[in-house]
């Protein structure tokens, strides 16, 4: 299996530090409305649930508004269309319902108040939970169910900031007479591979990421820099319209200041993943059934001097035409932004993709 730890782990002695971080965060608002997609998970050696596909499926994140926070805890939505049974499944009954998971690390700030007892630690993994009921449309399943803070929230803690980063959601068939409980889904990007008849599974459709202050062990990775917001959207593609340096998408950051409180010139951004390529029906791709991490995009933006930094996200990989009958799973996709010229370099890493709920 893959190792999906965050890329960082911190100390007690980093924790510290972080605290006395947290003080200047860079991150002025809560992050708004995300949406991640949803891709058959995969494994080392295809995908995990060999047993179903689906059509589709997404993850709306929203932060509850402030009344509702500590009383409802929703933050969000879980939706999968037409959950088929996969070719060769003999035997294999559709779910009734999953189980959707949203994971992440958080990093949680000062506690004004000296009551919350998440003040100024680290906590990975499970943070959100839905229950997604399925119901039957014409010979499918359409999948659907909202997603809730899991713990609630702790009502001590509403005024201290809290930033996520390594955020995934991972959805799995809960368990029954002839359901196959392996995993189904998670956080990521495809592009099917074009052959006939074409697949269940649709090339992925556009998608929403917010971006939150990138946090190392010590604290802020470049600290000295602010800015209001920054989101990152990446559209539906297929392999006919992709070539060299294709457009995957647009990255946006708002009022970027740097520690003189003055906007750069320009930032730079790296988008990683880890590949997963499918089989081959012709045997001439050379990727085939093999899975890497890489940097599949990247971006220049230049920055206005109001600090309004805006520009595409360009493929970064060459596309073999033996591989367009290939599918091409991304997993585990971190969006980060660096200080020109210092792409790859943690220590000038600004912004990641994540969320932030920041304190009341």
């Amino acid at each position: 299996m893959i190792d999906r730890r965050p890329r960082f782990v911190f100390s007690a002695a980093a924790i510290f530090l972080l605290a006395l971080a947290s003080a200047s965060t860079a991150q002025t608002k809560s992050t708004g409305t995300a949406r991640y997609r949803l891709v058959r998970a995969q494994c080392t050696t295809g995908p995990c649930n060999a047993s179903y596909a689906f059509v589709s499926g997404s993850v709306q994140v929203k932060w509850p508004k402030r009344a509702k926070r500590a009383s409802e805890g929703k933050i969000g939505n879980v939706n999968l269309k037409t959950v088929a049974i996969a070719g060769g499944s003999v035997g294999t009954l559709l779910p009734d319902s999953l189980t959707a998971e949203l994971s992440g690390t958080r990093i949680f700030g000062d506690d004004p108040t000296a009551d919350c007892p998440l003040a100024n630690t680290v906590q990975s993994g499970v943070f959100g939970r839905a229950d997604v009921g399925c119901f039957d449309s014409s010979g499918s399943l359409r999948c659907n169910g909202d997603l809730f803070f899991d713990p609630m929230e702790d009502p001590a803690c509403r005024d201290v900031d809290m930033i996520v980063q390594d955020v995934d959601i991972a959805v799995t068939p809960d368990s029954g007479a002839g359901v196959d409980t392996a995993p189904l889904a998670r956080f990521g990007r495809a592009v099917v591979g074009e052959v006939e008849p074409l697949p269940l599974t649709e090339n992925t459709s556009g998608d929403r990421q917010r971006l939150v202050q990138a946090m190392c062990s010590t604290g802020p990775c470049a600290p000295g820099y602010s800015f209001t917001a920054g989101i990152a959207t990446m559209k539906r593609t297929r392999y006919s319209k992709l070539a060299a340096s294709s457009k995957l998408g647009r990255i946006k950051l708002k009022r970027l200041r740097d520690a003189g409180d003055v906007a750069p010139t320009g930032v730079e951004v790296e988008v990683r993943g880890h590949s997963y390529y499918g089989a081959d029906p012709t045997s001439d791709c050379p990727v085939a059934g093999s899975n890497a991490s890489e940097v599949f995009a990247t971006a220049s933006l230049p920055c206005k001097p109001s600090g309004k930094c805006v520009g595409d996200l360009l493929l970064a990989l060459p596309i073999d035409p033996d591989c367009t009958d290939v599918d091409w799973v991304i997993e585990d996709i971190g969006i980060d932004v660096y200080e020109l010229g210092m792409a790859g370099v943690e220590s000038s890493r600004i912004a990641s993709n994540g969320k932030a709920l920041l304190a009341d």
